[in-house]
């Protein structure tokens, strides 16, 4: 019972950071002159964000060798691709910003989160 808690706990985990960093990244690069719509940069983040985050909560091994900062690496760099490349943006920095943004904004999510899903479960 309890590696079924566990499973449902990162998938959530998984599914909420990701629909907070698409529209955090959606909405400051809108801000910043983007075009596209929110469906189209979800699409292209789901791309390379889901897999990534996967492997990352599921795969044991990669969580003890690895730190949140390592985690985000990867995001950064396809989240600023993805974004240049669906929100019609030609500046470098205004998408890397806005993944930055997106990345800071789910680690104190995560981390508010995290304190209440254990709360949640200690009652379970």
């Amino acid at each position: 019972m309890e590696g079924i808690k566990a499973g449902v706990d990162s998938f959530f985990r998984v599914f909420v950071h990701f629909i907070i960093f698409v529209r955090i990244a959606h909405f400051m690069t809108k801000s910043q002159g983007g075009v596209n719509n929110l469906n189209l940069v979800t699409f292209f983040f789901s791309l390379f964000w889901v897999p990534i985050l996967l492997i990352i909560t599921f795969v044991p091994i990669i969580r003890y060798f690895s730190s949140w900062p390592l985690e985000f690496i990867p995001l950064i760099f396809f989240g600023q691709i993805a974004l240049r490349s669906t929100m019609v943006i030609k500046e470098v920095g205004k998408g890397t910003i806005s993944v930055i943004v997106a990345s800071i904004a789910i680690f104190l999510v995560g981390s508010v989160e995290e304190g209440i899903v254990n709360f949640i479960i200690s009652l379970l």
